[in-house]
C-alpha cells in the first residue's frame, strides 16, 4: 500500500502555530495578562495558519470524484474531529465540574476549533465534488470557483446575520471568520498560480506591511484591515517555512514531529494551564513587557508541548484511546 509522504514545512508551520496558540493562552489564562501587544501579534496569525493549511490539504486531485468518495471523506473527518471533540469535551466537563448544557451553550468553549474545522470540510466537500463534475477550461474554472465560493461565503454571512438578529445566536460568526482562510488555502492547492502569486516577493512585502499596520490599528476593529493584515502575517510565515527554513536541523526535525500532533496538543493543552496569576502577574504584567511576555510564555509552552508529546506515546499504544482522543482510524484485529 502506498504511504502518504508528509511535507516537513507544513508540519513545521503547524508546530509554530500551536506553540503560538499555547503562548497566547498562557498569557491570558495562566498569567492573567490580557490585551497586550504581544498577544495581539500572535493571536491574529496562529489559528489562521491552521485553517489555511487545512484548506490547502483539503484539495486532492483524485478525492471527491464520486459521491461515495465524498461521503467517506466526511465520515473520516467526523472521526478525526467530532469524536475527539465529544470525548475531550466530556473530560473537560468532568475535570472542571461544568455541565454539558453550559459547555454546549459556549459552543464547546476552547474546543470550538474542532467543530468549526469540521463544518469547513462539510461545506467544502460538496463544492469540490460539483467543481470536479463541471467540464470547464482551467482559466474559466479558476474564476468560476472563486465566484461560486464568494457567493457561498456571502450566503453564510447572511445566515450568520439572521441568526444573530432574530435568535441572538452568534456562534456561527466564528465559522464566518475563519472559513475564508480555509477556502483560500484550498484554492492555493488547486491552482498553483495563486499560490505562487501569494508567496511572491511583492505580495509578501505588502502582507508584512498590512500585518504591522493592522497590529497598530488593532483597536479600531476594521474588518477588512484585520483580514488582510492577518492574511499578510500568514503569508510571511508560510513563505519563510516553505522557502527559507531548513528542515534538517534539530529544531526543524522537532517541529516536524510536533506538527504531526497539533490537533491532540490543542485538545490536551487546556488541562496543563494552571492559574499562576497570583505569583507571576506582578513580574509579567509590566508596561512594554513584550520581551518578558515572549520568553516566559514560550518557555511555559515548550514545556507543555514536551509533556503532551510524552503522554501521546502512551495513548497511541491503546487503540481505543488512540481513536477517541486522537481521532485515529480504528485498527483492525488481525
Amino acid at each position: 500500500m502506498e504511504t502518504k509522504k508528509r511535507i516537513p514545512c507544513y508540519d513545521q508551520m503547524k508546530a509554530v502555530a500551536i506553540i503560538m496558540v499555547i503562548m497566547s493562552h498562557v498569557m491570558a489564562l495562566s498569567y492573567g495578562v490580557r490585551d497586550t501587544i504581544f498577544g495581539a501579534c500572535i493571536g491574529t496569525v496562529c489559528l489562521n495558519i491552521f485553517f489555511m493549511v487545512s484548506g490547502f490539504f483539503a484539495y486532492k486531485a483524485t478525492a471527491n470524484s464520486t459521491l461515495k468518495q465524498m461521503v467517506l471523506s466526511l465520515i473520516g473527518k467526523t472521526r478525526q474531529l467530532i469524536v475527539p471533540l465529544v470525548f475531550w469535551g466530556a473530560l473537560w466537563c468532568v475535570a472542571r465540574g461544568e455541565n454539558v448544557v453550559s459547555f454546549c451553550n459556549r459552543a464547546g468553549g476552547g474546543y470550538w476549533f474542532l467543530w468549526a474545522l469540521w463544518l469547513s470540510f462539510c461545506l467544502l466537500n460538496p463544492f469540490d465534488f460539483l467543481s470536479k463534475k463541471l467540464s470547464l477550461k482551467h482559466g474559466v474554472k479558476f474564476w468560476g470557483d472563486i465566484a461560486l465560493l464568494a457567493v457561498a461565503y456571502g450566503c453564510l454571512v447572511a445566515l450568520d446575520e439572521l441568526l444573530q438578529h432574530y435568535f441572538s445566536f452568534g456562534h456561527l460568526h466564528t465559522l464566518v471568520t475563519f472559513i475564508r482562510y480555509f477556502l483560500l488555502g484550498y484554492l492555493m492547492r488547486k491552482y498553483d498560480v495563486l499560490k505562487r502569486l501569494l508567496l511572491s516577493d511583492v505580495v509578501c512585502a505588502v502582507g508584512l506591511f498590512l500585518y504591522l499596520l493592522q497590529e497598530y490599528f488593532i483597536e479600531c476593529h476594521y474588518t477588512p484591515l484585520i483580514f488582510f493584515g492577518s492574511l499578510g502575517g500568514v503569508i510571511v510565515v508560510w513563505r519563510f517555512f516553505e522557502y527559507s527554513f531548513s528542515s534538517d536541523t534539530r529544531v526543524g526535525r522537532w517541529l516536524s514531529t510536533v506538527g504531526r500532533s497539533t490537533l491532540y496538543i490543542y485538545c490536551a493543552h487546556w488541562f496543563l494551564l494552571s492559574d499562576l496569576s497570583a505569583y507571576v502577574a506582578p513580574y509579567i504584567d509590566v508596561p512594554r513587557g513584550f520581551f518578558i511576555h515572549l520568553v516566559s510564555s514560550l518557555v511555559y509552552s515548550v514545556i507543555v508541548v514536551v509533556v503532551l508529546m510524552a503522554i501521546e506515546k502512551i495513548i497511541t499504544h491503546n487503540s481505543i484511546l488512540n481513536t477517541l482522543l486522537l481521532g485515529a482510524k480504528p485498527s483492525r484485529a488481525k
